[in-house]
C-alpha cells in the first residue's frame, strides 16, 4: 500500500497515506510529520492519534504522577465530570490572577515536593501563573493572596468589600518627558521612568566655567562644590598655583 502511494505522489505530485488505526487512505494534510518514516508521515492520522490520546491520557498522567511523586505522595482517582464539576466553580478563570482563561490544572501543592494528585489539590490556572509558580513550595507572598473573584459570593463575603479594580494611567517622567501608561497604585508613587532619569534629576543640571590658566570653557556639574572650581583640568591647576607663587 505504501509504495503504490508513494509512486502515486510521484507521478500526480498529491501525497496520500494510509492510515492504520481506520484503515482507511487520507491526504497527506491529515496526518502529522515524521521523519523516521519512508513517506515524511505519521502511521496514524490526525483524528486517530487524538482518539488514543484521549483514550490513554489519564492512564499515562497516573504514571507519571507516580513517578515524579515525592515523599509521601499518593494518587486519588477521580473521574473527568468529577474534575469539570470543581473547576466550575472558578467560572473557567485562573485561580491565581482571576482575568485569564485557565487552560491547564495546577496542583497546589506540587508533587514533587509530596503533594496528592487528588480533586482537593487541583485549582485551574492559566498558562502564564503556571509557568512562574512551577514548583513553589511553600508557598508565600503573592501566591498566599488569590486575586480571583468569584461572580457569586457568599452574603457577608469579604470579596463584596473588594475595591474595584481602576484603569490604568498615564504617568510622565519629569526628567525626560516621556509618557507611559502604568497601572493606578504605581503611577500614584512612581516619580521618574528609570534609574538614569532619577539619578540626572538628582545630580542636577550643568554649568559651564572659564579656567582661569587656559582660558578654555569647561563644563561641571550644577553643585555648590563644583562652582567654586577655578581650573579644567589638574595640570592647569599646578601650573596656574605655581604661577601665583612665583
Amino acid at each position: 500500500m505504501s509504495a503504490a502511494l508513494h509512486e502515486e505522489a510521484e507521478v500526480t505530485g498529491y501525497r496520500r497515506a494510509y492510515c492504520s488505526a481506520c484503515q482507511r487512505v487520507k491526504a497527506a494534510e491529515d496526518f502529522h510529520h515524521e521523519q523516521a518514516n519512508r513517506n515524511g508521515l505519521s502511521g496514524r492520522c490526525k483524528d486517530c492519534t487524538r482518539l488514543k490520546y484521549e483514550g490513554t491520557k489519564e492512564a499515562y498522567q497516573r504514571r507519571r504522577y507516580r513517578y515524579q511523586a515525592g515523599p509521601g505522595g499518593r494518587v486519588l482517582p477521580f473521574t473527568a465530570q468529577q474534575q469539570e464539576e470543581r473547576f466550575s466553580l472558578w467560572e473557567g478563570r485562573c485561580w491565581k490572577c482571576g482575568i485569564a482563561e485557565a487552560t491547564e490544572a495546577d496542583h497546589v501543592k506540587p508533587i514533587s515536593k509530596g503533594g496528592w494528585h487528588c480533586l482537593a489539590n487541583l485549582r485551574p490556572i492559566c498558562h502564564s501563573c503556571n509557568a512562574r509558580k512551577r514548583e513553589t513550595w511553600p508557598l508565600a507572598g503573592e501566591w498566599l493572596a488569590a486575586n480571583f473573584i468569584h461572580p457569586n459570593p457568599a452574603p457577608g463575603s469579604d470579596r463584596l468589600n473588594r475595591r474595584p479594580r481602576e484603569p490604568r494611567m498615564e504617568h510622565t517622567c519629569p526628567q525626560c518627558g516621556k509618557t507611559q501608561l502604568l497601572r493606578a497604585c504605581e503611577a500614584r508613587i512612581k516619580k521618574y521612568c528609570s534609574r538614569a532619569c532619577m539619578k540626572t534629576a538628582k545630580q542636577g543640571g550643568r554649568l559651564t566655567l572659564i579656567c582661569e590658566h587656559c582660558r578654555e570653557e569647561f563644563e561641571v556639574r550644577d553643585q555648590t562644590w563644583a562652582r567654586e572650581r577655578r581650573f579644567c583640568s589638574r595640570s592647569c591647576a599646578y601650573q596656574g598655583n605655581r604661577r601665583r607663587q612665583a
